[in-house]
């Protein structure tokens, strides 16, 4: 089988995860009979890569997620609709920050079958190109700064994803507003 490997960095993420996807990792542990621990690992990586929604096991409301390894372990990736490219949430049965001794910045070897990439995108000197201009050198950003993120969304809604990303976007401002 052939894949494509990327170079992520592991990041501290927002700390939603548990709480914004209880409902679908449940899913899958029922219909999938895959083992998951609570929380999720975020990486980013220095390029875009953006993956096939259709070509996900599962996806619920704009969220996917497609089956991947991590350093040679079995993990599944989560992405939202609309979702910077270089951003990756990891799930597996393992800690795995435990496990493979990471801290914030350590770099992490992701593999994807061929299958499952978005060949439409990651081939678009356009999409690439927006991508570079938001968010090249600024990667990092994405956890930290709520106005990178919210010109993505705006680029992204004027790319004519608009309806189902102001959904999306309800969803999160939902879940903030119920941890206030």
């Amino acid at each position: 089988m052939k894949t494509r490997r990327v170079k992520a960095f592991v990041i501290t993420g927002r700390e939603i995860a548990a709480t914004a996807r209880a409902s679908d990792i449940s899913q899958i542990l029922r219909e999938h009979k895959v083992r998951l621990i609570d929380g999720s690992l975020n990486l980013i990586s220095n390029h875009p890569l953006w993956l096939d929604p259709q070509a996900a096991f599962f996806s619920k409301e704009r969220r996917y997620y497609w089956f991947a390894t991590l350093n040679g372990s079995p993990v599944i990736v989560n992405r939202w609709g609309g979702c910077p490219g270089h951003v990756f949430e990891v799930f597996s049965a393992d800690h795995l920050r435990t496990r493979f001794r990471l801290s914030d910045g350590d770099p992490v070897l992701l593999e994807f079958p061929v299958e499952i990439l978005d060949a439409t995108k990651n081939s678009s000197f356009r999409k690439l190109l927006k991508w570079y201009s938001v968010w090249s050198k600024r990667e990092r950003l994405y956890y930290r700064s709520f106005y990178l993120r919210f010109l993505w969304i705006l680029s992204e809604l004027r790319s004519g994803e608009g309806r189902q990303l102001c959904v999306w976007l309800r969803s999160q401002l939902e879940t903030i507003w119920e941890k206030l």
